[in-house]
């Protein structure tokens, strides 16, 4: 358990529905991060003028969302997050993602409530901190040895983006290091501290790389306001994604 938060019990709790999803972003966020504080968030307003631009109205679980985090940075755009406009759930709809082809049949279904998508997305975005996060290629030995000696955590499976007809992605950890396996070839660690980075190096050794991106636990120089978008189809594209088209 990491400063009181309960990483494990705060995310079995997020199946509860949304509020328990933005308690455990919060909870994380200040446990293995940043703490989040109201400049991290969009004003009802701004989220108002983006209804009005789009003619639409945003789910609830979307503008939730957007006032709590929606400024903080985003990795890289190599994919796009969204949910149908007109979905049967006004209220916390599913989420689809799409890589290359972004007609509406080019959507594919990734987690089926957008709150989960943003727990999804802290977790994710958290793999690339500068010096307390790595990576490394999977075998069958590591991903033995990463069953064995780490919890599995209780998150939904889902599809990795980069192969989505692989395995699931899996969440792993001991309460100091958060381990995601990537449809079992690709491993990312997030530690709370080097000590426990370099635990995991030696359980789990072999071509480990540190991350070498920009902190993402932060806001940019500029703000591009909500980077939400209807491009001529069913599906309404959201700019507070994940390693692709989204801010954290």
């Amino acid at each position: 358990m990491a400063d009181g938060f309960d990483l494990a019990g705060a995310l079995a709790r997020v199946a509860d529905g949304r509020a328990a999803c933005w308690l455990f972003i919060k909870g994380y966020a200040a446990a293995w991060s940043t703490p989040l504080t109201p400049a991290d968030g969009y004003r009802p307003s701004e989220l108002a003028d983006v209804e009005a631009r789009l003619g639409i109205r945003l789910p609830m679980a979307v503008r939730e969302a957007y006032q709590l985090f929606g400024r903080r940075v985003e990795n890289q755009w190599v994919c796009e997050w969204g949910v149908r406009v007109g979905d049967v759930d006004p209220i916390d709809p599913p989420v689809m993602f799409g890589v290359h082809d972004l007609t509406d049949a080019g959507w594919r279904p990734f987690l089926d409530r957008f709150s989960l998508a943003c727990v999804e997305m802290v977790l994710s975005e958290s793999m690339l901190c500068n010096d307390v996060s790595a990576s490394r290629e999977l075998d069958d030995d590591a991903v033995g040895t990463l069953e064995r000696r780490f919890d599995r955590l209780p998150f939904p499976d889902y599809p990795l983006w980069a192969n989505p007809d692989g395995p699931p992605v899996r969440w792993f950890s001991d309460g100091e290091v958060l381990l995601c396996d990537h449809s079992r070839t690709w491993l990312w660690m997030h530690a709370r501290t080097i000590e426990a980075l370099d635990r995991v190096r030696t359980v789990l050794p072999g071509d480990w790389q540190m991350i070498d991106y920009p902190r993402m636990n932060g806001r940019g120089d500029r703000d591009l306001g909500p980077c939400i978008s209807r491009p001529g189809s069913p599906t309404l594209k959201l700019g507070i994604g994940r390693t692709g088209r989204r801010r954290m």
